[in-house]
């Protein structure tokens, strides 16, 4: 028997016996059988984009936790509950749901449809030098693509296209949804636009690379403090960062509220700069940041207080 078997009929067992025991009950509710499409999203910002095409006609539950980084973070026993009455799993792919292969498929019930939110969209290379190498693979891309507005739109018309599969009689009403929110995106993205557009410097420094598709899109550049995933910046490799701020006129640190500050505290100290917050997942628990659209304003906002 393969590992890969093996390790499906132990998740498998386990999902069974956490059913019967009931433990779903201590922490999260089994989703009522409601009638409407129930959809499980990786992250916030794609149950946002389905949240927005399907308005009353779907249910969506947020995998990852508030504050959790997606690169660490594994469903338990408990989160695999949600897929037992699911009709829809939104991921990001890029290798961003590195357990969804062995995890969520070996849990899935029979009819559950997956899709890949960035289906169509080309991802770069990841930005950690030890993943270079790998740039054909799946698994060393930088799939934060959902931080470029316009790239975003791919990702609701992919999950247009799936509700519209799912329940073709209603096609016309998310079809109406999908169009009026990808009108939203243009605005944030043109938003974008006019307030980079005035910023004194257009270098940053961010703990991991999540922004490159952003920089892309709008001309800025990041200093990853990261210097691997999971992996705390050496003392040398600080110092590098330290140089390479300083010989790139670098306007603020920003810090992610999944990863510890320390390092960009320690960097701020020495150069001079501000700490910030970019957030690249949102929190449903935070007014300002529990929508795609509030949560890109924030970031914009943040930007502009760094670098303007």
């Amino acid at each position: 028997m393969s590992g890969r078997v093996l390790l499906g009929r132990v998740l498998t067992l386990l999902l069974v016996l956490a059913l019967a025991a009931g433990t779903l009950g201590c922490t999260q509710p089994q989703p009522e059988d409601t009638g409407r499409i129930q959809v499980v999203a990786s992250i916030m910002p794609l149950g946002d984009f389905a949240k927005q095409v399907g308005q009353e006609r779907v249910e969506v539950h947020v995998l990852l936790p508030s504050g959790a980084s997606p690169h660490s973070w594994e469903p338990t026993p408990r989160d695999l509950q949600w897929f037992s009455r699911a009709d829809l799993f939104i991921e990001n792919g890029g290798g961003l749901e590195f357990w969804a292969e062995k995890v969520v498929l070996s849990a899935a019930p029979e009819g559950l449809r997956v899709i890949n939110a960035s289906e169509g969209i080309h991802m770069v290379a990841s930005e950690h030098e030890e993943d270079a190498h790998h740039v054909n693979d799946v698994h060393h891309v930088n799939p934060h693509v959902w931080l470029d507005p316009l790239l975003a739109k791919r990702q609701v018309e992919n999950i247009r296209d799936a509700l519209i599969a799912i329940d073709p009689e209603n096609a016309t009403y998310y079809t109406q949804n999908a169009r009026e929110y990808l009108d939203e995106l243009d605005a944030l993205h043109y938003a974008y636009v006019e307030e980079t557009s005035k910023f004194k410097t257009r270098t940053f420094i961010t703990f991991h690379p999540a922004w490159t598709y952003m920089c892309m899109r709008y001309n800025l550049t990041q200093i990853p403090i990261e210097e691997s995933p999971g992996k705390e910046p050496s003392p040398a490799y600080i110092a590098s960062i330290i140089k390479m701020a300083e010989e790139h006129n670098a306007g603020a640190v920003f810090a992610e509220p999944q990863f510890n500050p320390q390092s960009a505290h320690i960097i701020a100290e020495e150069t001079g700069l501000k700490v910030l917050y970019l957030d690249p997942l949102g929190d449903v628990s935070n007014p300002e940041r529990n929508t795609y659209i509030k949560l890109m304003r924030y970031n914009l906002a943040q930007l502009s207080e760094g670098l303007k």
